[in-house]
C-alpha cells in the first residue's frame, strides 16, 4: 500500500509507454482494428466531448480499460496506471471515461497484488496481439517510436517479470527490490516523455 520504488516505476513507466504505442499501431492496423478482434469493445467520446477512445475487454482476468494515455484494470480492486507515470492509482470507475481529468477521486494507496494483476492482464493482451500477428508485426509497428524501444520477443517476459517483482515489494515491504541496476528508493517522477 505504499508508493513502488522508483526501479519497479521506471521500468513500468517504459513499457507502458511502449505498449500504448503499439496498441495504437493495432487500432489503426490497415487490415482492422486488432483490439476489436481480441475482443475488446470501443467506446468512442460523445460527440462534441473531446477525449480519447476507450478500448474495455471484460474476461476472467478482470476488467481491463485502455486509452492512449493509460489503463485501467479492475479485478477486485480498480487500479489505474498513466502512460507517462507509472504511479498506480485507486480507483472504481461506474462509467465510461475519455480523458484523465474525468476521473473520480484517485488515491495512491493501492494493494501491491492489484498492480500485479493488471500488469498480467497487460502482458495476456500482448501476448494474444503476438499470437495473433507474430513478432514481425509487433517488429513493424514499432518503425515509428522514436524512443528506445524493447524488442518484442522480451515483452510479456518483461511484463510477466515487473508482475512478480510488484507483487514480491508488497510482500517485503521496506527490503530492496533486486534488480539489474541495484535496488532504489527514490521518489523521483516516474518517467519524463
Amino acid at each position: 500500500m505504499t508508493r513502488l520504488p522508483y526501479a519497479l516505476q521506471r521500468r513500468g513507466c517504459t513499457l507502458l509507454h511502449q505498449q500504448c504505442w503499439l496498441w495504437g499501431q493495432d487500432v489503426r492496423r490497415t487490415e482492422g482494428n486488432l483490439l476489436l478482434e481480441l475482443g475488446f469493445d470501443r467506446v468512442r467520446p460523445p460527440a462534441g466531448q473531446q477525449g480519447c477512445t476507450q478500448y474495455t475487454r471484460i474476461d476472467a482476468a478482470g476488467e481491463l480499460r485502455l486509452w492512449g494515455f493509460g489503463c485501467y484494470h479492475r479485478l477486485h480492486t480498480g487500479v489505474y496506471l498513466n502512460r507517462y507515470a507509472f504511479a498506480p492509482l485507486a480507483v472504481t470507475l461506474q462509467e465510461d471515461v475519455w480523458a484523465v481529468s474525468s476521473f473520480p477521486g484517485k488515491s495512491e494507496a493501492v494493494d501491491h497484488s492489484s498492480v500485479a494483476a493488471m500488469v498480467r492482464a497487460v502482458a495476456a493482451v500482448e501476448q494474444q496481439a503476438q499470437q495473433a500477428m507474430g513478432l514481425a508485426y509487433r517488429a513493424r509497428c514499432l518503425y515509428g517510436w522514436s524512443k528506445r524501444a524493447l524488442p518484442p520477443a522480451a515483452l510479456v517476459p518483461a511484463w510477466l517479470a515487473l508482475a512478480r517483482d510488484v507483487e514480491a515489494y508488497g510482500v517485503h515491504l521496506g527490503r530492496a527490490v533486486p534488480t539489474q541496476h541495484g535496488p532504489r528508493y527514490a521518489r523521483r517522477p516516474a518517467c519524463v516523455a
